[in-house]
């Protein structure tokens, strides 16, 4: 079958997002790729890398990616670099992604008195905490479940003491009173809203806290994390990523975008400037020996000349290069 018509099965709804159409619509695509290429015989896991390694070599920046069903969250992200997708095959409901970069790390706010707490979000105009309250720290813990969850380690990158401690809050996590067994989803944001706020309060780091609960057997990620501050776990039918990340203060994404327009914008000053020239140039007396000017007239005018034939030059390369630019990023989104 080719892939025109796997892709005719195949189709990505976005959900949420507040990037640029063009990178919605270049993200989608890479998506579908690699559906189309790798639905029959690629893991989640892998699909998450490979989207991942795509997108970052297309943008070059610091992206998470989640690929999933159905599974809740409690992350910090920049909502510039936020996207939200879900891809269906034949109309039915198959994977959710999500893809997003935390955004910097911003610095705590000290205030004179409580007064002033209506300014501590001053530095956090593009960063959204998403599901993060402290609703969850009044919530009751059922001793039965919590005895009876255990507990999975599938990757990790913490100290021991750091590990044990966040198996202990996993556990507490889904261990809530008054939470309805059939509502699952419930259950998992309320989960990652108390590991986010237990993490956040126990151990200082470089960046933002981010968790994703959902279910064990559909939820994958790709993500950059601080050294120490991964982990990935499962206990029954839920299963949670878990890891703290802070982006650079460099902002990548546009970065070949913005190069284009100022070889676009190099060309058209130099053209006016060009145009201005060849005006000077055909007004210009001083042109040669034969003229009433002194010589320092006529060196003048040769090397206005001179300038004038390599403007067209210079036109010419930045176009090259702006064009180049283009095809090249068009070429790694595809």
């Amino acid at each position: 079958m080719s892939n025109t018509t796997q892709k005719k099965k195949w189709s990505v709804a976005i959900l949420q997002s507040s990037m640029k159409k063009k990178v919605q619509k270049s993200f989608s695509s890479i998506i579908l790729n690699i559906l189309v290429n790798n639905s029959n015989k690629s893991s989640l896991e892998q699909i998450a890398k490979t989207v991942n390694e795509r997108i970052n070599k297309v943008t070059f920046g610091e992206w998470n990616v989640i690929v999933g069903r159905n599974f809740c969250n409690a992350i910090r992200y920049n909502v510039r670099y936020f996207y939200y997708s879900r891809a269906l095959k034949g109309g039915v409901q198959d994977l959710e992604f999500m893809i997003y970069r935390c955004g910097p790390k911003v610095p705590p706010v000290t205030t004179e008195n409580n007064n002033n707490n209506n300014n501590n979000n001053t530095n956090q105009e593009k960063t959204v905490v998403a599901n993060n309250n402290n609703s969850e720290m009044d919530m009751e813990i059922d001793s039965a479940i919590f005895d009876s969850t255990k507990v999975v380690v599938l990757e990790q990158q913490m100290s021991r003491p750091m590990m044990k401690t966040m198996m202990n809050i996993f556990r507490l996590s889904l261990s809530q009173k008054n939470t309805p067994i059939d509502d699952v989803d419930m259950l998992h944001t309320l989960s990652s809203k108390f590991i986010k706020s237990r993490l956040s309060m126990l151990y200082e780091t470089k960046g933002h806290w981010q968790v994703i609960v959902g279910d064990a057997t559909a939820l994958e990620g790709a993500v950059n994390h601080f050294e120490e501050n991964y982990a990935v776990l499962r206990a029954g039918n839920h299963k949670a990523i878990v890891f703290s990340h802070a982006d650079n203060t460099v902002e990548p994404l546009t970065a070949n975008e913005k190069l284009t327009k100022l070889f676009y914008g190099f060309a058209i000053a130099a053209f006016i400037v060009f145009l201005i020239l060849q005006y000077f140039v055909r007004n210009q007396i001083c042109e040669s020996k034969d003229s009433n000017c002194t010589k320092i007239e006529i060196k003048n005018a040769t090397l206005l000349g001179y300038y004038i034939d390599k403007i067209p030059v210079l036109i010419i390369t930045l176009l090259l290069g702006a064009t180049s630019i283009r095809i090249l990023n068009t070429m790694f989104n595809r």
